[in-house]
């Protein structure tokens, strides 16, 4: 964890003192910024940094598939038939897949208040990109 910019031993100390092994495993593969936050000295973009820069070395350790689909957690009535054509056109944009996959969970679980029509592709790109606006403000 010391590898990453921004965490040092008190900070890495500070995430083995509040979440299990296994916890805080899953908190970095899946992006759970959260539950990262809840460590003293961990704050939003350490979080993120841990989750971008640890998820490949956390996968390989734990043997699961470092790049699920990005839609995962969102089901296929949610999501538009080129739910695809959404993560590409963003990836495009530069955002990269941790912030895409919270973008659309966060749009899945209606977010702006109903999510968006299955077969809408608009309207979650829309939506998506109002969300990470929100985000990075």
């Amino acid at each position: 964890m010391i590898s990453v910019n921004g965490v040092g031993p008190q900070a890495g100390l500070a995430l083995m003192q509040e979440c299990k092994p296994q916890e805080l495993v899953e908190a970095i593969s899946s992006g759970d910024l959260r539950r990262l936050c809840k460590a003293q000295g961990i704050g939003k973009r350490t979080a993120e940094r841990l989750a971008v820069e640890l998820r490949a070395s956390i996968a390989a350790f734990a043997g699961v598939d470092p790049a699920p689909s990005l839609a995962e957690g969102v089901s296929s009535e949610q999501m538009p038939a080129s739910g695809a054509d959404v993560e590409a056109t963003l990836s495009m944009l530069g955002y990269d897949d941790l912030e895409i996959r919270r973008a659309i969970r966060a749009i899945a679980e209606g977010a702006d208040g109903q999510p968006p029509a299955g077969d809408d592709q608009d309207a979650w790109l829309r939506g998506c990109l109002q969300w990470l606006s929100r985000e990075s403000a």
